[in-house]
């Protein structure tokens, strides 16, 4: 792959792309950066729509902030962008707290258009046009240079794109993560860009803005770059969250996870929608994995009869049974009651969550696809060999998550059933 070589502005007095790269260093700022992850150049339906939008409802959120904080997005495009974009590039916000961005009244009103928040921006454009957003190089070279325009004491991340939770990119009808013209990443080689750019840096939250990215596997997986990880179990609507609103809240000292998912979910209601969301203690997964290790021990000669279909999953059409609840998969094992520790470890771990529940809100207008109240922890898990899908179970056979619990012993009873 040939190197790519990024044309970075100065964020004090360029306006627009320049090959010179700043070599006074940038003082390290107090308090959060906001970093956010956008790929709109889709095979499997195209998101620039709406990710334009998110991008001015961020921007319009950004302005009513009442401290000072920076907002870094980077964007992939379509190539032959209408709004500006010439090219993957970045954009930098820098907001005074009053109202203003970067050192301008900020846009409101009929004024907040994709190309108008574009054109306000601080924008650094890669050389390389082409350039794949998910291969794992390239994802931590653009954090690393996203860090570099801002450094900060510590940061947020947001990555908008489509998603298919811990399953393997380019082997299923969908993604892990992201897809650039059809290339995907898979969250391992995620984690390891992440760790890659936030070794020693504070990373305190992760937002997934993309299908199905509220799973154990990807908590577990991602655990050692993040603090918390924010994110839906099932599909997500196309419109994405409501940035005008809790992006100051995502600035805030102590971040209020619960009002987050409150206002994902009573914005998907609005839209007559569905939706979950939920705020993930990555610190807590090992608690969570050791638990059920043991368990799953306790309850070995149940598994192999278990019916799948009575406990609460979070899969649709090819996607189908790729995540269970955790705890309702447990109950099924424990004649429907909750096993003894359980729900006290998945409150520390999942510390926020939200849905929309009952028919009238099925996952992607499919009624037999529902979030039943009760059966809803805020976090899924896969439920290798019993679900005979052979691409998944090999795959799944890689990831932390399978080993730390230890998947492993089952592997023989389980697949003769």
């Amino acid at each position: 792959m040939k190197k790519l070589l990024l044309l970075l502005l100065s964020v004090f007095v360029l306006v627009s792309c320049s090959d010179e790269i700043p070599e006074e260093k940038i003082p390290l700022k107090s308090g959060r950066t906001l970093l956010a992850y956008l790929i709109s150049n889709n095979n499997s339906g195209s998101l620039d729509k709406y990710l334009k939008d998110n991008l001015v409802d961020m921007y319009s959120g950004l302005s009513q902030t009442t401290d000072s904080c920076t907002l870094i997005v980077y964007y992939r495009p379509y190539n032959n962008d209408n709004d500006g974009l010439a090219g993957p590039s970045l954009l930098q916000y820098n907001s005074d707290g009053k109202g203003n961005i970067n050192n301008k009244k900020s846009l409101q009103g009929s004024d907040l258009t994709p190309s108008n928040v574009i054109s306000e921006a601080y924008c650094s454009t890669y050389t390389e046009g082409n350039h794949n957003a998910t291969d794992p190089k390239t994802m931590a070279r653009v954090l690393d240079q996203m860090v570099k325009l801002s450094p900060s004491t510590n940061y947020g991340l947001v990555f908008g794109s489509h998603g298919t939770s811990w399953m393997p990119g380019n082997s299923v009808s969908g993604r892990a993560f992201g897809d650039d013209a059809g290339y995907n990443i898979n969250i391992p080689d995620m984690a390891d860009a992440l760790e890659e750019v936030f070794s020693g840096k504070q990373l305190d939250f992760i937002l997934f803005d993309a299908c199905m990215m509220g799973t154990v596997e990807v908590a577990y997986e991602l655990k050692d770059v993040t603090d918390y990880l924010i994110g839906a179990v099932v599909e997500t609507h196309v419109y994405g969250l409501p940035y005008d609103i809790i992006l100051p809240k995502l600035y805030e000292k102590d971040v209020p996870y619960n009002e987050v998912c409150e206002e994902y979910i009573k914005y998907s209601k609005k839209l007559n929608a569905w939706g979950t969301c939920a705020a993930v203690d990555c610190s807590k997964m090992d608690d969570l994995a050791e638990w059920a290790g043991a368990n799953l021990e306790t309850y070995s000669e149940k598994m192999s009869s278990l019916d799948v279909d009575n406990i609460q999953q979070y899969g649709v059409s090819s996607f189908k049974y790729f995540s269970f609840d955790v705890v309702d998969f447990f109950k099924s094992l424990n004649d429907g009651n909750t096993p003894d520790g359980l729900q006290d470890i998945i409150n520390n771990v999942v510390i926020a969550a939200d849905a929309l529940y009952g028919v009238k809100y099925a996952i992607v207008g499919n009624s037999l696809y529902t979030i039943e109240k009760g059966r809803f922890c805020g976090i899924g898990m896969y439920f290798p060999y019993k679900v005979s899908k052979s691409s998944w179970n090999t795959y799944y056979e890689t990831l932390s998550w399978y080993k730390a619990v230890g998947w492993d012993r089952f592997k023989t009873s389980l697949s003769s059933n």
